[in-house]
């Protein structure tokens, strides 16, 4: 599925069945590990699937996918590495795999990176830098940004309670706060 709710792909009706359904993010129709028959397929090289790249990709392409003169290279990748997995599992003779990969080919490596513009390991290189720079300067103030506001937040509301807790009870004559905190405690039990 290449559904992002609620950016892309908000629920909608089966034109046929007039069914509504939903991104598999929500629904968790994905197969759990272990099941028998099920292959696993993922996007990047790093991930514990059955079937990976190869080929590092830019992971600049999860953002903006590139032209169209890597889209072939980026299939046949994939085609290849569908075959050697098959060829793992014995599903198919490593000849077979490799007079498939010559017959598209998809068999040299090299010719691959060429077509998909990683020839030089500048590219790899300028982009590594590049999200080191995001991850620095934005991504990791950001997210201290959110964390401290929840702390500040956490510690207003904390105080806003135990003030507006000791001015129900100042009337009643409970004013030090071992009894504010007493009262505070024995108040759930009440309450069931």
């Amino acid at each position: 599925s290449c559904c992002l709710v609620p950016f892309v792909g908000l629920p909608f009706r089966l034109k046929g069945s007039g069914e509504w359904v939903i991104d598999g993010g929500f629904c968790a129709f994905q197969p759990r590990d272990g099941e028998p028959g099920v292959v696993t397929v993922a996007t990047a090289p790093l991930a514990t699937a059955d079937i990976t790249p190869s080929i590092v990709m830019p992971y600049l392409w999860f953002l903006r996918p590139p032209g169209r003169r890597p889209h072939r290279a980026i299939f046949d990748v994939g085609y290849r590495d569908g075959l050697t997995f098959l060829s793992k599992q014995g599903y198919i003779p490593a000849a077979t795999r490799d007079d498939l990969l010559r017959r598209e080919g998809c068999d040299d490596e090299a010719e691959l990176r060429r077509r998909l513009g990683l020839d030089s390991s500048w590219v790899l290189w300028a982009e590594s830098v590049l999200l080191l720079v995001v991850h620095l300067a934005v991504l990791r103030p950001l997210s201290l940004a959110v964390l401290y506001a929840e702390l500040w937040t956490l510690f207003a509301l904390d105080v806003a309670t135990t003030l507006a807790v000791a001015a129900v009870l100042a009337p009643l004559g409970r004013t030090t706060w071992a009894e504010v905190g007493a009262r505070l405690q024995r108040t759930p039990e009440r309450a069931r």
